[in-house]
């Protein structure tokens, strides 16, 4: 009976083992000698995405740089003073102003291709890293980068704020059921004995994995400009006049026709020659 009870409690230490070494090393994502730090959901980056002036993305397949495009104002160099602005806004616009006044692209794309770039990609992005937060953060020694896909990462992101600040983004794999990626956030270039890996959304994966296609913006449609000029049917055409309602009234009546002439004048009129002037009698 002892020998059984013995046995009994070093099975169920056995199972409590390695349930332990189950949940805390497989399923927290643990690497051996690595520790695992818990965070409370701790954000990625500290800067706000209007901050960001510049964007790099690099993949394996392609190379995308990003700049935020100037405002008007930039442009022109000077800010207009509230006076000015009040007196445009009161002038009517012509043609010209309001083709110019469509929407556009808030940044450009710089490579491979430059033109305007898609604003909803670039935002969903930008909108990531700046308010993305890491479920936990991983510890782990150098010789385990590839582990976490960190050799040959999915994406690097480079930003440049408008403070001339830049940060670094570095995405690698996937854990083994897809619930979190591994990336590291202005990782360390050399004289650290260790990683500092992140557990980030896959939205990032999402974020990243665009043809170049989608980065660029759509052309739009042209729309034909309304024409002030007037047609040449128009031209042509002369609209006739009506009479005023008092120049009708005042115009005098038209004679009437010759059906209906006086029998004065008719009697006046010369007879023709060989007939009689005499008209016949009556018919008794």
């Amino acid at each position: 009976m002892k020998l059984n009870s013995k046995t009994l409690i070093l099975l169920l230490l056995a199972c409590g083992l390695g349930g332990f070494v189950y949940f805390y090393e497989i399923r927290g994502g643990g690497k051996g000698q690595e520790q695992q730090v818990q965070g409370s959901g701790q954000r990625i980056f500290a800067f706000e995405e209007s901050q960001v002036q510049a964007l790099t993305l690099i993949t394996s397949g392609q190379r995308l740089e990003f700049v935020k495009a100037p405002t008007p104002e930039a442009k022109a160099g000077v800010s207009p003073s509230p006076g000015k602005q009040t007196e445009q806004a009161r002038e009517k616009p012509t043609e010209k102003q309001s083709e110019s006044k469509q929407p556009q692209s808030q940044w450009l794309l710089k490579a491979p291709e430059e033109g305007p770039a898609n604003d909803a990609s670039v935002a969903f992005l930008l909108s990531l890293l700046a308010t993305g937060r890491s479920d936990r953060t991983i510890k782990a020694p150098l010789t385990q980068k590839a582990d976490f896909g960190l050799d040959q990462p999915t994406a690097t992101i480079e930003l440049k704020l408008n403070d001339q600040k830049t940060h670094r983004f570095v995405l690698g794999k996937p854990d083994f059921n897809q619930s979190f990626w591994y990336a590291q956030a202005d990782p360390a270039t050399s004289g650290t004995p260790e990683l500092s890996v992140l557990l980030v959304s896959p939205d990032f994966n999402n974020a990243v994995s665009r043809p170049l296609s989608e980065w660029k913006a759509a052309p739009e449609a042209p729309t034909p400009a309304l024409s002030t000029s007037p047609s040449p049917s128009a031209e042509n055409a002369a609209p006739s006049p009506e009479p005023a309602p008092e120049e009708a009234s005042s115009s005098p009546e038209s004679p009437p026709p010759a059906d209906n002439a006086s029998p004065s004048s008719n009697s006046s009129a010369s007879p023709e020659p060989g007939t009689s002037s005499t008209p016949a009698p009556p018919a008794e």
